[in-house]
């Protein structure tokens, strides 16, 4: 059931190959060009049998061609829906360029048709109650997932549950969730680690890789959507001081180390500096995304830490951009990252802003950590970092809020 859950929603990488495709469409778009391709498939005549795969696939490369056409693209998937609007995959991609352009009333409507119309009904309710979650409908939301997971035993489901609980700031409902969720699946990560950020008592140090895994597997076709919808700004954040402390590298030139890469999101920003741009990452499903993108020239499946231990004067630039707010105690993750750089080069990392008055870390009700400014600098001088930078700045909104965080830049000096 997961490998169902993880392709549903998110982005325009939704069911983005055809599963058949015709041997006529295999013969063009080997030995022809893009637009011959989509010259030949507009042209098609109307037949049952075969209309909705050569219109769906019309649809998907006008949408992601090297000239993309969105509204031509709109149109050949509404084109496959009017004649069918059980066609499944169709209605799919046309909800995920929906939820891309901000139209989630418009996706909304559509999910709703299609379930009417007796489609996989478990693969779009789950989409359906993602796309409520952006729209902020979250007893509609909620409604949907609680039959869910009802149903399955699927991650993504329950953590998306828990999440809308927790976003809709009902604490007592997400505490009754997790622990339901444990007694299904006694010792689940996601489960426990987010009953110790509720309830307080006992604090791990960092968040357990297997947690990691299962938030990041279930989340990594939504990732960027909800990102857009929460104004995410790390990649312009991360550019804006790296153009500050870097303004004389030459453009290809650096060792990188995308530390904690997710799928990719600052990627681009990175490849502008490297000469070899390395992604680490603990979620597969994150890195397959990041793959998509064809910026690293490699993408490792390794816990931070683990993979920092083998990496001593490797990178002249680390970026751990949204990473180290899975840790807690950042001081063994602090001082791998600071020698895994060459002499000369710089770490760049952001965290949650904690408590001014504080001199330590803690779990949030959302599951992630903040730091107070004094404990970073603290870890810092210890680490023989007496300079640098840190700044305070807004990276994303929840709630319509803004959530601060603390952009930081360290330079190992010999």
């Amino acid at each position: 059931m997961s490998s169902d859950y993880h392709s549903l929603c998110g982005s325009t990488r939704l069911y983005r190959s055809v599963t058949d495709p015709l041997a006529h469409g295999k013969s063009l778009s080997r030995n022809n060009s893009h637009s011959e391709r989509c010259n030949c498939l507009s042209g098609a005549p109307f037949q049952k049998a075969f209309y909705g795969e050569e219109k769906e696939e019309l649809g998907l490369m006008l949408e992601n061609g090297q000239h993309p056409d969105r509204v031509a693209a709109e149109a050949a998937y509404r084109s496959v829906l009017e004649a069918n609007p059980a066609h499944r995959t169709a209605a799919i991609n046309l909800v995920a360029m929906f939820i891309d352009d901000g139209r989630n009333a418009e996706a909304i409507e559509l999910l709703r048709q299609s379930i009417q119309h007796g489609q996989d009904t478990c693969k779009l309710r789950f989409l359906l109650a993602f796309t409520l979650r952006l729209d902020d409908q979250f007893d509609e939301a909620i409604a949907v997932l609680k039959m869910l997971v009802d149903e399955t035993s699927d991650v993504a489901a329950w953590e998306m549950l828990g999440r809308c609980f927790v976003e809709s700031k009902q604490m007592d409902a997400a505490v009754a969730h997790y622990e339901r969720w444990l007694s299904v699946q006694p010792g689940q990560p996601v489960a426990q680690h987010m009953l110790a950020a509720l309830q307080g008592g006992h604090v791990p140090g960092r968040a357990e890789a297997r947690y990691v895994v299962d938030v990041f597997d279930a989340f990594a076709e939504t990732f960027e959507p909800m990102l857009r919808k929460l104004e995410y700004r790390g990649p312009t954040a991360v550019a804006e001081i790296l153009s500050y402390y870097l303004p004389d590298a030459q453009p290809k030139s650096l060792r990188v180390l995308d530390a904690g890469c997710g799928t990719g999101l600052i990627g681009p920003v990175l490849q502008e500096y490297a000469r070899e741009l390395t992604g680490v990452d603990l979620s597969p499903a994150m890195l397959a995304m990041a793959e998509q993108k064809h910026i690293y020239d490699s993408l490792i499946c390794k816990d931070l830490e683990d993979y920092l231990q083998g990496q001593l004067e490797t990178f002249d630039l680390i970026v751990a951009a949204d990473t180290f707010i899975y840790f807690g105690d950042l001081s063994r993750v602090l001082k791998l990252s600071l020698e895994a750089l060459r002499a000369d080069g710089w770490l760049i990392f952001s965290v949650e802003e904690g408590p001014l008055a504080e001199d330590h870390y803690f779990l949030q009700p959302h599951g992630r950590y903040a730091h107070s400014p004094q404990y970073l600098m603290d870890l810092l001088v210890e680490n023989g970092i007496h300079g640098g930078y840190m700044n305070r700045v807004a990276l994303r909104k929840e709630g319509n809020k803004p959530v601060f965080a603390l952009l930081i830049a360290a330079q190992r000096v010999p």
